[in-house]
């Protein structure tokens, strides 16, 4: 029987305010989800030192956002609608990543521009969260395969386009600090293995002095935009995530030319680069090589469709994405030398809507209704197994424990006042159906309920391989979730109470019943 939750926990700002100043006070603690309205507190800019755990960004290329809602797209959480930003937020995330053409054509989704970019980081730090300035140096797609220098500067000399590319950098950086934007992060070009602005800085035609020449432009103009604002990182990217050879012999020569960066950014697409073991040898040996912090800027994985091939090693579900993006985030976070600086997710917004001539579909972090897909949790580092988490409820604010601290299999689950007892702190690992064990730290054993029946005691218990021990972690809208078990398809539920000791129990999911819905936070 499911009573009603108290009135003050039913505003979403007070128990923002509650929750979060319990979770404050506790030496290591990080809320990552907003739970009720909730969110991250910010974070150090990427490539400024530090330790992994305070120096690590998730998020997505958003750039199609405000273009994708003016045609009508609606994004749900929780089966509701919800403001994307807020979802990433809330699902832990940090960091966005906008790309910026000199003078795209306004058409289709060719929309890019200084002013549109501007717009729209102004609304990604107003829900507080950093950005990341992607610059292609081009009215259109700068890739491997195109780097078309725009038109407005075609027929310039070397020096000529070198000063062009600083004086513009400078303008967009200054612009952009005017307008209260400044980006984090400023990529200088996009996927460059052979260099940008074709073909006065093709690295294969023109050598690597002039793509040289270039960058240190691009890099001068953002200090001169700058001006008296903090200084945003300066990051180099290539598209090479799978491959080792041409990513050493690329950041070896930008070494030889002095070309002085902060981060080395990747794209890994399994897709085109392989699969994800390939992928962790690059980012191992380059944060080895090289003292940079280091982004995969770019990646995806499709959740449905009739994919095939060597590079699918994970099934193409929403479970299976969810897996390659807890594996991805959970590699680049444990790097060599705590050189890891993030993941980012490309174009998780680009859904098909009428009107538009592309879309990136099958590969996006949201299902073709707008719901938001169980990846995104992953991808903002809710459910790492190298981390530990609290569990706290929404209606009564306490955290997931056991009945006085007990480490004896068949102990009670219950809630308790958030404290700093390790019988609080659980891990989160995946099987290969896309469910979780949860582990308690003190004692090793797992959450389960045999019972499985409406009402029954949810208990810790040794590991036996019971789909009464695998549960999903569901997306409840707002930061939240519901812990739902394998089995029975119940859920944990405190039955709305506000006592300290209180049992949590299985009942059927309801909807908007604040006891049946948790928050997450790293407690390492």
């Amino acid at each position: 029987m499911h009573a009603a939750p108290s009135e003050a926990w039913n505003n979403p700002q007070w128990r923002r305010r509650a929750v979060l100043a319990a979770l404050g006070g506790l030496a290591g603690m990080t809320t990552l989800g907003g739970c009720g309205g909730g969110g991250s507190s910010a974070s150090p800019a990427p490539g400024s030192g530090g330790t992994p755990s305070t120096d690590f960004h998730t998020g997505g290329d958003v750039s199609l956002l405000s273009l994708m809602e003016a045609q009508g797209q609606v994004y749900r959480a929780g089966g509701q609608a919800e403001d994307l930003l807020a979802t990433f937020r809330n699902h832990g995330c940090t960091m966005m990543r906008l790309r910026l053409w000199v003078n795209p054509s306004g058409s289709d989704i060719f929309v890019n521009d200084l002013a549109y970019t501007v717009a729209l980081a102004q609304r990604i730090q107003a829900a507080g969260l950093a950005w990341l300035l992607d610059i292609h140096y081009s009215d259109t797609w700068a890739d491997p395969g195109a780097q078309i220098i725009p038109a407005a500067w075609a027929g310039l000399s070397l020096s000529a386009l070198a000063a062009q590319v600083r004086a513009y950098t400078a303008q967009v950086i200054a612009t952009l600090r005017d307008a209260g934007a400044m980006p984090a992060v400023v990529q200088i070009g996009n996927e460059t293995i052979d260099g940008m602005l074709w073909p006065t800085g093709q690295i294969s035609k023109a050598g690597w002095g002039a793509y040289a020449t270039l960058v240190k432009a691009g890099i001068a103009g953002v200090g001169d935009g700058t001006g008296t604002a903090v200084a945003p990182k300066i990051m180099l990217h290539i598209d090479r995530g799978g491959d080792w050879g041409a990513t050493q012999w690329f950041f070896d020569n930008v070494a030889a030319q002095g070309i002085a960066y902060d981060l080395i950014g990747l794209s890994f697409y399994p897709r085109y680069h392989g699969a994800l073991s390939g992928a962790k040898t690059v980012l191992t040996n380059t944060a080895t090589r090289y003292d940079k912090g280091m982004m995969v800027v770019e990646t995806g994985y499709p959740f449905e469709g009739s994919w095939s091939g060597p590079w699918v090693t994970y099934p193409v579900t929403p479970a299976g994405q969810r897996q390659f993006l807890i594996d991805l985030v959970a590699h680049v976070r444990t790097l060599p030398h705590g050189r890891g600086r993030g993941v980012m997710f490309w174009a998780p917004e680009w859904l098909y809507v009428p009107g538009l001539g592309s879309n990136w579909g099958e590969k996006t972090l949201y299902a073709d209704n707008g719901a938001v897909l169980p990846g995104l949790a992953a991808l903002g580092g809710l459910l790492d197994p190298a981390l530990r988490y609290r569990i706290v409820n929404r209606a009564s604010g306490m955290a997931l424990d056991l009945q006085a601290a007990s480490a004896a299999s068949g102990a009670q689950v219950t809630q308790a006042a958030i404290g700093s007892a390790a019988s609080q702190r659980w891990a989160v690992a995946g099987n290969s159906a896309g469910f979780f064990s949860l582990a308690a730290q003190h004692s090793g054993l797992l959450l389960d309920s045999s019972a499985g029946s409406e009402g029954a005691a949810v208990i810790q218990a040794a590991a036996s391989g019971s789909t009464a021990q695998q549960w999903d972690v569901a997306d409840a809208g707002e930061g939240c979730f519901r812990i739902v078990q394998r089995a029975s398809g119940l859920v944990l539920d405190t039955e709305a109470s506000g006592a300290d000791g209180a049992p949590v129990r299985l009942h059927a999911a309801a909807d908007a019943l604040p006891q049946q819905q948790w928050l997450l936070a790293v407690a390492n």
